[in-house]
């Protein structure tokens, strides 16, 4: 194990650095990960409303349908 004395101070800067640099990317590759995670989350969104409107807009079609075949039954 080495002493306070035979550390050089040089070295400890170097390795404060790197590790500031290795923080930095870290930092960096969380951010894309949380970007990442939102447009998935909007993506997902966007699916679930188009389903919800297509089965709305299915529902409405498929009542007026059946208003029409009744109209058609009291017709007749």
């Amino acid at each position: 194990m080495t002493s306070r004395a035979d550390f050089p101070i040089a070295e400890l800067w170097t390795r404060i650095h790197r590790i500031q640099d290795m923080t930095e990317q870290t930092c960096d590759l969380v951010k894309d990960l949380l970007v990442l995670t939102v447009i998935w989350q909007a993506l997902l969104v966007i699916i679930a409303l188009t389903y919800v409107i297509a089965a709305a807009v299915t529902h409405r079609s498929n009542k007026r349908h059946e208003q029409m075949v009744k109209n058609v039954d009291v017709e007749k």
